[in-house]
């Protein structure tokens, strides 16, 4: 990843632990404590990495990068990828896009056969349910396009 490209998924990490923050201190009393634990040191740590990140690129232009030998864009289909996996989930809730995200990067992006892509989905989905909502008892909302 270049450098710009680096600063620029930095300052999105960033905006997606605030929002996160924000989400957070709209809950109650002790079960904000846990996240904010977590996401408050987060948001710090983003922060100092973005200035860093800013800081390296206006600095020495003439250093090369070492991902130069790497292919060039090579973020923009990441941040596509990641991108569009977010507006799944909000979309269509955690259990439907992270395993359709799985089926498709799988299937596209790693060029692996259908049913390969398709167990690697279902894979996804299985780790999904069983971990969170009959292990720890999570319930994952549904996304805005089931929950109306």
């Amino acid at each position: 990843m270049t450098r710009p490209g680096r600063a620029v998924f930095t300052l999105l990490l960033l905006g997606g632990a605030l929002w996160l923050l924000a989400e957070t201190l709209t809950l109650g009393g002790p079960a904000r404590l846990a996240p904010i634990w977590v996401i408050a040191p987060t948001c710090v740590l983003l922060a100092i990495l973005s200035v860093l990140e800013w800081r390296s690129m206006s600095g020495d232009r003439g250093s090369p990068d070492p991902a130069e030998g790497r292919k060039r864009g090579g973020e923009a289909p990441a941040l596509l990828w990641f991108g569009s996996l977010v507006a799944a989930v909000l979309l269509a809730g955690i259990s439907i896009a992270v395993p359709l995200f799985f089926f498709l990067y799988a299937g596209l992006k790693w060029k692996r056969p259908w049913w390969i892509a398709l167990i690697i989905g279902a894979a996804a989905f299985a780790v999904l349910y069983l971990l969170f909502t009959v292990v720890l008892g999570i319930y994952l909302p549904p996304g805005w396009l089931r929950s109306g």
